[in-house]
């Protein structure tokens, strides 16, 4: 049964790719979908190419959320053109090649997929089936003797802040008003930016505002307390919508001396006795970047040139990332570099096939 859908239609230019993977990742991340965003990401991403570039067309994408999944369908205008299907005793085609590569992507990927023809257009679907959640446990660390154990106050103090759509506070608990000293009615309705003592440099990585649109987030900041004090916070952020589908961030903060009790675990971690284990099988992204890792996406970048640099022994580097419209590539973090104007510079992506 369909609960909810969201329809858009991109026009026959190259930007609109970018267009239609940030509209069905915004839409099934709004209906808390985040296990199958990606792969919807990824195959959104390949059958509008194949829409408006290869067909030449405007893309009509539709997403349907199900009690079970989400449906997503790409149209095009162009019902004459083949799909590049070979016959049954051949493959798709290999993963190199431009046609197909679409249709190949659905067959590994979509729990279903298919293709429907009218007189006007074409449509290519695919479903993509929720996994399962068992009730039980979803992660579990070793027993601790009790000296091994993290420290905290003999009461442990979790602030909940919701922050409405246009960032002003729109509640505030008992918690909140122990660890920072301000009754809900002196912040009710104050951006959270008045109170907040944001770490990072401002147009140089995540600032605040940015950190209250995202999905989710953690990491460390401070609030300004009712004495005029700083108080360290480790902070867990999440997006969510009410039934109305108004967005607000609900915002878990607790003393940074406490995070373990909302820090996310570290991926491999385990007993001691398993270090060789967990050795063997580190991801080698994890040991090029180092522990622990950034919290935000430039303080990640930044890493990642200056391990580059050192491990090619290099005197500078700087990484290019695509804009969303993908017509330019921009220089987002830098290392060695004679001067810091070369940060967000920028250079036209070259256009045409094979780019």
């Amino acid at each position: 049964m369909i609960t909810a859908r969201a329809a858009a239609t991109f026009e026959p230019v190259g930007r609109s790719v970018a267009s239609a993977r940030a509209f069905v990742r915004d839409t099934l991340q709004g209906w808390g979908f985040p296990d199958v965003v990606d792969d919807a990401v990824v195959l959104t991403s390949e059958l509008v190419t194949n829409a408006v570039v290869h067909a030449g067309t405007a893309a009509d994408v539709l997403c349907l959320r199900t009690d079970t999944g989400v449906r997503v369908e790409v149209g095009d205008h162009y019902p004459e053109r083949e799909l590049p299907l070979q016959s049954s005793g051949r493959q798709l085609g290999g993963v190199e090649r431009e046609g197909g590569r679409g249709l190949l992507l659905c067959a590994a990927l979509a729990s279903s997929w298919g293709v429907e023809y009218t007189a006007t257009n074409k449509k290519v679907w695919f479903q993509l089936d929720l996994p399962s959640r068992p009730a039980g446990t979803r992660s579990a660390g070793p027993a601790l003797p009790p000296d091994a154990l993290p420290l905290a106050d003999a009461r442990v103090r979790v602030a909940v802040i919701q922050i409405d759509r246009v960032g002003g506070i729109s509640a505030w608990n008992d918690d909140a008003q122990d660890l920072f000293g301000f009754a809900p009615e002196q912040v009710i309705g104050k951006p959270l930016t008045d109170f907040a003592a944001w770490p990072h440099t401002p147009g140089t990585s995540t600032g605040i505002a940015d950190a209250l649109r995202l999905s989710r987030w953690e990491g460390s900041y401070g609030i300004r307390g009712a004495d005029g004090r700083v108080v360290p916070v480790y902070a867990s952020h999440l997006r969510v919508r009410d039934a109305d589908g108004d967005p607000s961030t609900v915002c878990l903060l607790v003393r940074d001396t406490e995070r373990a009790v909302l820090q996310s675990p570290q991926r491999g971690s385990g007993s001691e006795g398993a270090a060789s284990d967990r050795s063997a099988s580190a991801d080698p992204f994890e040991v090029f970047i180092g522990s622990p890792a950034p919290d935000d996406l430039d303080g990640l970048l930044q890493r990642t040139v200056e391990r580059a640099r050192d491990m090619l022994d290099g005197d500078s580097a700087y990484l290019l990332l695509a804009t969303d419209d993908e017509t330019e590539l921009e220089v987002r973090a830098s290392t060695g570099l004679p001067s810091a104007r070369q940060r967000f510079a920028r250079v036209p992506v070259e256009a045409g096939t094979g780019r």
